[in-house]
């Protein structure tokens, strides 16, 4: 995605949360996670467009460049009736905190890694 002054290169998933981080398989290998994942596969895109020389320049004129993890956890099952209520009462109780601060790290090209989770909204 791109503005006159900002490009945005997207991964997007719906995963399981203990799989964004950081994990150990059942056979013991360890696996680094998706996040991990998600910004080696926006760096090999951005590495791959960058020396076509039309694309390299336009994403080099960009301002604002972000590499951009965005995913929605999926739902896990509730046990009962009790389970549905009590968590539907907690939600109610937590608000999102539209006003927080993201958390960039950098990479290269001077791009942004940046992540965000449904229901939050990238403020572009």
């Amino acid at each position: 995605m791109t503005s006159k002054n900002k490009i945005v290169f997207c991964d997007m998933t719906c995963i399981n949360p203990k799989y964004i981080d950081k994990f150990t398989r059942s056979d013991g290998s360890v696996h680094m996670g998706k996040r991990y994942e998600a910004r080696k596969q926006i760096e090999n895109s951005i590495n791959l467009l960058m020396p076509i020389p039309e694309i390299g320049h336009a994403i080099n004129n960009k301002s604002d460049k972000i590499a951009l993890f965005a995913y929605r956890e999926k739902p896990t099952e509730l046990k009962d009736g009790f389970d549905r209520e009590v968590t539907s009462g907690i939600r109610a109780m937590c608000k999102e905190n539209k006003d927080k601060e993201q958390m960039f790290s950098v990479m290269d090209n001077d791009f942004l890694f940046t992540e965000v989770s449904y229901p939050e909204v990238y403020m572009w």
